[in-house]
């Protein structure tokens, strides 16, 4: 797959690169400018860690909506299930008490509520 940018769109690419301290906008934007340089998808994929499907949706992400929405993360981390009141104990179990295993923590907190 071939992309052809604009002297603009490599300029306001590049500023996008250098600016983000977000590592999947850094990924993206050098996927677009690696593939835009000749790079191919398989070695812009492997040098970047990513699957090759990625480097696809990437693209055809970057042509059909443009930088500002391309660069658009809109991640909505999970918050979980469990109440204020329990994030408390929680907060003051793990404060005092080193656990080693995700698991540990799980049983401990199942057996006190």
């Amino acid at each position: 797959m071939e992309i052809k940018l604009t002297s603009k769109e490599l300029s306001q690419l590049r500023v996008s690169q250098y600016e983000t301290s977000d590592k999947v906008v850094f990924v993206k934007v050098t996927c677009i400018l690696m593939v835009a340089d000749g790079f191919s998808i398989e070695t812009t994929a492997n040098s970047l860690g990513i699957d090759v499907s990625t480097v696809y949706r990437y693209l055809k992400s970057y042509l059909s909506v443009g930088l500002k929405d391309f660069l658009e993360t809109n991640y909505v981390g999970y918050s979980g299930k469990l109440t204020g009141a329990e994030i408390v104990i929680l907060i003051a179990e793990l404060k005092s008490k080193l656990y080693t295993t995700a698991k540990s923590v799980s049983a401990y907190f199942w057996s006190e509520i």
